[in-house]
């Protein structure tokens, strides 16, 4: 009788300390960015890691209605100076500029995204994440649009290889984390 205690006992005070240490059965949060525009655009996009990709849904408004325009991740998160203080394109990997299902592409290429006759934009595409699906990487970095259609790096000329020709920095904004209740 007093060994079925002890194991009971021992039972239930192991039971105690993995509730305590969460060893719950849950998943853990998962970790999301979000990019969010500001007057006059307004907008949010949301990344998710999706196993090895990462997966960019939302929509900014205010743009020019009708066109195709260049999207890019830029190295850092500063947006000032009309965007122009957000580095280059994200490109840990030291390649040429390219179109986003590319094999030689900056990690911050996106390609290009028509607006619609209301100057919205929508987002619903996959990129590679720098690593299995590592949001962090992201985290910090500046989503640019820019004013034109992106050549996708296969011009010959410097500009097509470093940014794709696609015009000046129109709208942009800061990834950050996105704050979830679980």
């Amino acid at each position: 009788m007093e060994r079925h205690i002890q194991i009971t006992t021992f039972a239930l005070i192991l039971a105690t300390i993995s509730e305590t240490n969460g060893c719950d059965r849950r998943p853990p949060p998962q970790h999301e960015g979000v990019a969010t525009f500001t007057t006059p655009y307004d907008g949010q996009v949301f990344f998710v890691p999706t196993g090895d990709m990462i997966k960019l849904t939302g929509h900014v408004t205010g743009l020019p209605p009708g066109r195709t325009l260049g999207v890019h991740i830029h190295e850092m998160g500063n947006v000032g100076n009309n965007c122009s203080d957000a580095g280059g394109h994200y490109n840990p990997k030291n390649k040429t500029h390219g179109g986003l299902t590319g094999p030689n592409r900056h990690l911050g290429d996106l390609g290009n995204i028509q607006t619609d006759s209301s100057g919205r934009m929508l987002f619903d595409l996959s990129v590679e994440a720098p690593r299995h699906g590592w949001i962090h990487d992201f985290i910090g970095l500046t989503l640019v649009i820019h004013s034109g259609q992106d050549d996708l790096g296969v011009n010959p000329d410097q500009g097509s290889k470093t940014t794709g020709n696609s015009g000046f920095r129109l709208a942009c904004a800061t990834i950050g984390f996105r704050h979830r209740t679980y």
